[in-house]
């Protein structure tokens, strides 16, 4: 007898944790998973899942020319987040290259005084 678990037969691919989500032992195809409420860019509430696959010969697709495991978490992103942060990372830069400009003006306009 098996207790909350399922029996899995043939070929399958092992349950695993990739750093974003908890994988259950599952048969060749596409697998999802709920999205994971401990990551800090996602709402909690989210109702999105994450999507990996397990192939026919029982491995989990790798990504393309890497060594990396696939994955599939779009529905899971909060772009509102990114989109907050990079506004303020932009600003931040602009408002620093202004004042490095200002700054080198001023310098310059008084070095002219010190050589005539």
């Amino acid at each position: 007898m098996y207790y909350g678990f399922e029996k899995v037969m043939g070929i399958f691919c092992n349950g695993t944790f990739d750093v974003f989500a908890c994988w259950p032992h599952s048969s060749p195809g596409i697998v999802s998973v709920p999205c994971p409420p401990y990551l800090p860019w996602i709402k909690e509430g989210a109702t999105g899942n994450v999507y990996k696959e397990c192939t026919a010969n029982g491995t989990w697709k790798p990504e393309e020319n890497s060594s990396s495991l696939w994955r599939n978490h779009s529905e899971c992103e909060n772009h509102s987040f990114f989109k907050v942060l990079s506004i303020v990372g932009y600003s931040l830069s602009f408002s620093s290259l202004c004042l490095a400009v200002l700054i080198m003006s001023l310098l310059r306009a008084g070095s002219r005084y010190l050589i005539s």
